[in-house]
């Protein structure tokens, strides 16, 4: 990547670490850039201009500057009001940006995703229930991805799935009916879930948010390639 005269653009951090002696290595999700990396100079000196700002769930507004992949942060700002994220609220932010970190390429900008993540932040803020928004920003993932499915109708027949029956899901042909031979409760999913997950409106049923998360982490899973996402364990 090329800057030398950035605008300012938002942007959230996924994950930093010290570098060096006074500096921070940022990986950043960036609305325009999609996933970069900056160097953030002298961001833990005492006198930082950047103390307070550099944090987690932090909207933001920076520019960097640099030919390569990792970047030099020029500057960064408040864009808006911190979102304040404890317990499993704060142990999910972790998830979501594992997620980000391993499955989006470096400068491929998602907008879409950048706004839906923005609006999940917020939603698990003040979630009663923090599986519900944790379902939804990984349905969203997929799409974006272009690995979604439809998953409100069979895949033979475009028929509208019916919300009281039972349902196979192939992560690479879609809604099927189950087989006779299948023999787990895992493999089977309800038409209300799938009719649910579809529409962005699950309800706070632990069968139907257990069956969710059956889902997502069979589509998931593939995609990371074996590699662990640590936060999993800190959530269970």
């Amino acid at each position: 990547m090329q800057t030398d005269n950035p605008l300012l653009e938002p942007a959230y951090i996924l994950h930093y670490r010290p570098y060096r002696e006074t500096s921070l290595l940022l990986e950043l999700l960036t609305e325009k850039h999609g996933r970069i990396s900056a160097i953030a100079k002298g961001a833990r000196a005492k006198r930082s201009m950047w103390k307070g700002v550099l944090s987690l769930a932090n909207p933001l507004l920076v520019s960097c500057v640099g030919r390569h992949d990792l970047l030099t942060l020029t500057h960064a700002e408040l864009n808006g009001r911190p979102v304040s994220l404890q317990g499993n609220a704060l142990f999910s932010l972790f998830y979501l940006n594992e997620l980000l970190m391993y499955l989006l390429h470096r400068f491929d900008p998602h907008p879409r995703l950048y706004a839906y993540y923005a609006q999940t932040l917020v939603a698990m803020e003040y979630a009663t229930q923090i599986e519900i928004p944790l379902r939804f920003f990984e349905w969203m993932l997929l799409q974006e991805l272009g690995y979604g499915l439809s998953i409100d109708k069979l895949a033979a027949t475009g028929e509208p799935i019916d919300v009281n029956a039972h349902y196979q899901v192939d992560p690479e042909y879609g809604v099927m009916l189950p087989h006779s031979t299948v023999t787990s409760d895992r493999d089977i999913y309800t038409g209300r879930m799938l009719e649910e997950l579809a529409n962005y409106r699950l309800t706070d049923d632990p069968k139907i948010l257990h069956q969710a998360k059956r889902l997502t982490r069979r589509l998931l899973d593939p995609l990371l390639g074996g590699r662990e996402i640590m936060s999993r364990t800190l959530y269970k």
